[in-house]
Formats: structure tokens, sequence, C-alpha cells
């Protein structure tokens, strides 16, 4: 590549990446410069009729399969993390056009860099990350590696945490006389999740493939995860006209088990006027020994957390905080962020993360 190239690709990543200061992960365990370790996996399977499905799609709207699953990745970690500015990192050939027999590794990381409004419709978002995917190639000729070189120079982590690898070839090689058995590699050790999207082109299911880093995830974690984007992908033909922000994210049988947790608490729609301390409260006056919460081995009921969302109120009310007021959160997802944004919103004011 010529240095002219070069410098426009470098220039490129700069500015696309300049707003992620760090990598996002779903995680809660912090990810250190020490956090690579070698990978669990579990895995999943999609119907080749629905696998079908999903590619006839892309050809309507983006002509990338990759920008289907990276797509419903996108919406189920913009979801999860509240947070419109998010990256992933999508692995490529790096091969340019006619240089498909070229002996030797080519690959590269790409970094997907998308800010999404969540009003966004997901038929709006497929088109929107498949021209994010085209950008990106035309600059891939420039190493993952550098790029994260040129960010610590500024005091910038890695641009992200999680990677979809999307895999479509033809696995029954035939060698005169030889019986071939292909198997895939993993790349090594992994610092977050990785989902693998492998089909092997022989008309059979395609697997669905999360690798993880079992020093960020418990096995029960990682499962939960892997069936909630199992069900986001697979359903996304239905949903194509919905704001991202309405996406059901949940399998169903995992919404059911969080309604039974919950007590059945379902928000009635003629109610939608009223705020959300009100029908909290609502809620609370109905089913106060439910459960409201659960994080790790943590509990709370909703009668426990109104009366914890209470006491931060009053105090954030002596000091002074209520309507037409903002007030800044740095708290990592636990139920103390819970508590905080429902103590903010008792006393009036709104809330920035």
């Amino acid at each position: 590549m010529c240095g002219e190239q070069y410098q426009i690709n470098a220039q490129y990543w700069s500015s696309n990446l300049a707003s992620i200061e760090t990598a996002t992960s779903i995680s809660t365990v912090e990810l250190g410069s020490a956090s690579l370790t070698l990978y669990s996996s579990i895995r999943t399977t999609i119907s080749r009729q629905k696998f079908e499905q999903l590619t006839k799609l892309s050809k309507e709207i983006s002509g990338s399969r990759a920008s289907i699953f990276a797509t419903a990745l996108f919406i189920y970690l913009v979801r999860l993390y509240n947070q419109r500015d998010l990256c992933i990192g999508l692995p490529t050939a790096g091969r340019a056009k006619g240089q498909e027999a070229f002996s030797g590794m080519t690959t590269n990381i790409l970094p997907l860099h998308i800010n999404l409004n969540f009003g966004l419709t997901v038929r709006d978002c497929i088109k929107l990350v498949s021209e994010q995917i085209r950008e990106a190639i035309k600059h891939g000729h420039y190493p993952l590696s550098q790029i994260s070189k040129n960010r610590r120079k500024h005091g910038l982590g890695d641009p992200f945490a999680a990677v979809l690898n999307f895999q479509s070839f033809n696995f029954d090689l035939q060698f005169t006389g030889l019986e071939v058995d292909l198997n895939l590699l993993n790349s090594g050790p992994i610092s977050d999740v990785a989902l693998q999207v492998l089909d092997r082109q022989d008309g059979c299911e395609v697997e669905l493939i999360l690798d993880y880093n079992p020093s960020r995830y418990s096995g029960s974690q990682i499962q939960s995860y892997l069936n909630n984007l199992h069900y986001v992908i697979t359903e996304l033909p239905n949903y194509l006209d919905l704001p991202i922000a309405l996406t059901p994210l949940l399998e169903p049988r995992e919404l059911q088990s969080v309604l039974e947790i919950s007590g059945h608490s379902i928000v009635n729609t003629q109610n939608l006027n009223l705020t959300l301390p009100e029908l909290f409260a609502a809620q609370v006056a109905r089913t106060p020994d439910a459960t409201a919460l659960v994080y790790e081995d943590q509990s709370l009921t909703y009668a426990q957390l109104d009366a914890k969302a209470n006491q931060l109120t009053r105090y954030l009310i002596a000091q002074g905080i209520g309507p037409e007021q903002i007030v800044a959160l740095l708290l990592d997802r636990s139920p103390q962020m819970i508590i905080a944004l429902l103590a903010i919103l008792k006393a009036g004011a709104a809330s920035t993360t």
C-alpha cells in the first residue's frame, strides 16, 4: 500500500473512532489490560429455512448477510447498554478484488462504529450498518494493532470488546484419493465475547457460537445472552418497521421467567400519561413483596427498592436537586444504579450518564 493511502486510512480511523474512549462490555467485571484468557464456548443453531429468510432480507435491503447479523448484535447491545454510540469488531479477509489466490495471512479485524438513534427503524438500522461496513472495508488495509497503538498515544483504550465473525464457506473439500476433515481453529485468547456465525454451505443448520472470557462471564449469563441474541436475530424480519427502542430482546421463556419473578407486573397502556415514579408507586402498592430487582446474589422487593430510592430522594432534595435539573451518574450496572435513577426521577430531576 502506498504511503498516501496509508495516511488516509490512519486519518479515517482516528476520526471515525474519536468519540469512543474505551470498549464497552456487557460484563460487570472491569476489562483490564491483563484480561486475555483462554475462551469457553456455547452454541446453538439457526434453521436453514430461517437463514435463507435472513439471506433474502439482506439482498432486499443491504446486499450483505453480515450486516443482518451485525444489526441484530448492535440492537441487542445498544438496548442492554442504553448507549447509542457503540463499536464492535468485524473480522475481514483483507483481500481486495483480484487477490483471492494470493497466499499468506491477510485477515484484519475492522472496528465497526455505529451511532444509533433509538427511534430508527430496524430496516433503516440495517441500511446504516451496511453502509458503515462498506466504508470500513474501504479503509480496511490498516492493521487493528496500529489503530490501538495510535489510540494509546492519546490515552484511549481499545475501541471494541465484542466481536462478530460471519463465516460462510464450503467445508466439503475434495482431494483425489484423500479424505478431508476440515476444522476451524480459533485465533486464541479473547478478552470479552465473540459471536461466530458459521454457514458450512451444506444445506443444514447454521451454527451460532458464542466464545467468551470465563473470567468475565458465568455460564448462565452467557447462555441467557445467546438465547436472546438467537431470538433477536431470527425474529428481525418481523420487526423491520419497528423502532429499535421497541424491538423485543427477551426470548419467550426468559420473558415468562421475568414476569413470574416480578409478579406479572405489566404496564397498562392506559396509564402512559403517568410519570415513571407514579407508575412505580402503583406497582409497589399492588405487589410490595414481589421481586423487583435481581443482580447476581442480591435481590430487592418492590417495597425494599422503593424505600432505598426514597431515602436517596430525600438526600437529593436536601441538596437542592429538583425539577429542571440534571444529575450526572457514574455507576456500573448494579442495584445502586437503579436506585439512583429512580431517586433522581422521584426528585423531579433528569439524569445523564
